[in-house]
């Protein structure tokens, strides 16, 4: 979730017009006007205190409550504009203002634009340039929603024209605007000219020595890489991290903690990605120190807002209170661009997020612990708890922050599955499952594509690990069918295509048996996979991909060539500290090359792959190695401590499902 260039519009607009009314005195009648105002604001505060909760119970009552609370004070401020003589620029701030309500509020989206259009015109007749480009801003948002094209148009337009005047701080705005709007659509056309955008206010934060600018920009660069998934998203990504990080020397790392928050897990990301468990676990680290110094930060409002300074000032103070949150001024004068993005408790459930997938990469058992204490904080948040819940925010936003941490959560939950199936705890993962699943298919939310993909091939895995191989099979072949018809065919880190090629790999353990009934179908599926994984980024699935090469044992290939797939197995997964993958290569390795084999390495082969089993804590790989080296033991005339592993064997077997005890007792 990388930060937003605009926030939710202040207060402000409608009490500068209401400031802007004239007084009433003793001798004077009723000022109507400011009457209706004021009672316009005190009608919109009173629906934004409702906000929170009626996102979070999303009770009928509350939410029309809050709707005709809106709607009164959208009457009061067109009463107003209809029925009063106004000021040029109270006029014009008024009609922003009410634009603002209409888009943030309603779905009145023509009525706003009307709005909109007489106020640019009130704005050109009395040259109100810095009204002008707040309201120019929130019509492309509002354009952007039916017709983004027609939205660009009008941005492509008007930073021109901020240029040529030289209003630098908003030819920063209106840019960022821009490449925001653009990467919404997620076209490569547009995701090229969001990129485009944000070199170009790089390149002119450069010239006017606004770093913060800069970094900012650098960083929005290095995420959008990451989301266009191109085969080299992730160096350029990394490029632009570092063009962030050499600017950032020269600011105060505790100056703008959520820039920096964000390059963290943008580069930890990076080392997701390219499977690199201890780089990722090196960079994490860092993350949790950060977000544990963010406890302390000034700089972190409650509502996720933050401002990057402009080293030069646009204009007066006045000019900047009518910009709707767009702009701000410090202290001393110089401009303030105003971002948004998460809270810091929010921050604190994303690191939990990031750790616990990194844990899980590692198999360092931590994962349950970041999982508990993430889903802990989602519970505690204010999208879940109206106790901690904002007391003022729009519906709009509450319904958005609350979708957000809902995502957040449902991947959580995979983690926890995905972590039991890491330990064989087959019952409690299905349980785990089982309750994710039900909750996707009763929200009111949009699930993205990914979620139910992953829970199928969860579902799949459960299966298997059971030993129902005939579901797991028919669960796998919903996934498979999704596989790309060739590297080139997919994004460079495309999720969708990674869990069909893991489903995959399943389906190909299932189907290696000769005497499996679909055995034929095995042939087909590998080549589909040959096609995709010798060069997958992924050194795992790379790893995966040889095991099963070698596994497959084609007749009319020498055993050279098996043990080159193999030892580029072992390599992989070594380079990705797979100790799963590791564990079953060895087992493969021994019982491939050793079997009936006399001597010391053939002991030493066993042994490996019993310790290895022992390693990654799978209980199936544990009794087959430990099997294998039972009987190694017993042919090297060692009877009592192949008595003890058989010993051990038949304990960890009455810990297997029943599916997987039947076929190892066979077996």
């Amino acid at each position: 979730m990388e930060p937003q260039v605009v926030i939710p519009v202040a207060s402000s607009a409608a009490s500068a017009a209401t400031a802007a009314a004239s007084p009433r005195s003793d001798n004077r009648p009723l000022d109507y006007s400011s009457l209706l105002l004021s009672l316009a604001e005190e009608y919109v505060a009173a629906a934004h205190q409702l906000g929170s909760a009626v996102g979070l119970r999303a009770e009928q009552r509350e939410a029309n409550r809050y709707s005709r609370l809106i709607a009164m004070g959208l009457g009061c401020i067109d009463a107003v504009l209809k029925n009063f003589r106004l000021h040029p620029r109270t006029e014009a701030t008024l009609r922003f203002r009410y634009a603002s309500l209409l888009y943030e509020e309603t779905e009145n989206d023509d009525e706003a634009e009307d709005v909109l259009s007489k106020a640019i015109t009130l704005c050109e007749r009395n040259r109100l340039s810095d009204l002008k480009y707040s309201m120019y801003h929130l019509r492309s948002r509002i354009m952007f929603k039916s017709s983004p094209k027609a939205a660009f148009r009008a941005l492509d337009h008007l930073i021109p024209d901020a240029e040529a005047y030289k209003h630098y701080t908003w030819v920063y705005s209106l840019r960022f605007l821009r490449a925001s709007l653009s990467v919404q659509t997620g076209s490569h056309a547009e995701t090229g000219h969001a990129l485009n955008h944000l070199r170009q206010i790089m390149s002119l934060a450069e010239t006017r020595g606004d770093t913060a600018i800069y970094v900012t920009a650098a960083t929005l660069e290095s995420v959008i890489h990451l989301r266009n998934g191109s085969p080299d998203a992730v160096e350029q990504s990394q490029r632009a991290i570092a063009a962030a990080r050499s600017y950032q020397l020269q600011t105060e790392e505790d100056e703008y903690p959520q820039v920096t928050a964000l390059l963290y897990l943008v580069d930890l990301a990076c080392s997701l990605i390219k499977f690199t468990p201890e780089e990722a676990s090196t960079k994490m680290k860092m993350v949790q120190q950060l977000a544990d110094k963010c406890k302390e930060s000034r700089s972190w409002k409650a509502d996720g807002s933050f401002v990057i300074l402009v080293e030069q000032a646009m204009g007066n103070q006045e000019a900047v209170n009518v910009t709707g949150g767009i702009i701000d001024k410090a202290p001393d004068g110089r401009d303030m661009l105003n971002f948004a993005w998460l809270n810091r408790r929010d921050l604190y459930v994303l690191t939990y997020l990031f750790s616990s997938v990194v844990a899980l990469m590692k198999q360092d058992g931590k994962a349950d612990m970041f999982i508990h204490e993430g889903l802990k904080a989602i519970n505690e948040s204010g999208s879940f708890d109206p106790a901690n819940a904002p007391k003022e925010e729009s519906l709009t936003h509450a319904s958005s922050r609350i979708k957000w941490v809902t995502y957040v959560r449902w991947q959580m939950r995979l983690c926890r599955a995905f972590a039991l199936c890491n330990r064989a705890e087959w019952k409690s993962a299905k349980a785990c499952l089982k309750s994710l699943s039900s909750d996707l298919s009763s929200t009111s939310l949009e699930v993205p594509a990914i979620i139910p993909q992953l829970c199928t091939y969860l579902e799949g895995v459960i299966f298997q690990g059971a030993g129902d191989l005939s579901a797991a099979l028919s669960t796998y072949e919903s996934l498979t069918s999704q596989l790309p018809a060739s590297q080139s065919a997919r994004s460079a880190f495309s999720a969708a295509a990674d869990v069909a090629t893991l489903a995959a790999f399943n389906a190909c353990l299932i189907l290696l048996d000769p005497e499996h009934p679909q055995h034929e179908r095995f042939g087909e599926l590998a080549e589909r996979l040959e096609r995709l994984c010798p060069e997958h980024p992924n050194p795992t699935i790379q790893s995966a991909y040889h095991l099963i090469r070698a596994a497959a044992g084609r007749n009319n290939e020498p055993m050279t060539k098996k043990k080159v797939w193999l030892q580029q197995a072992l390599h992989k997964a070594k380079q990705a500290g797979n100790s799963q993958i590791l564990a079953v290569s060895m087992a493969f390795m021994a019982a491939e090359f050793f079997t009936n084999i006399l001597g010391e390495q053939a002991e030493k082969s066993a042994k490996a792959a019993k310790t290895l089993a022992s390693r990654c804590k799978s209980g199936l790989w544990g009794v087959v190695a430990g099997a294998m080296f039972a009987e190694t033991l017993e042919k090297h005339g060692k009877g009592r401590e192949a008595a003890q592993m058989r010993a051990e064997v038949e304990a960890n077997l009455g810990g297997l499902p029943e599916g997987l005890r039947e076929k190892c007792s066979q077996g």
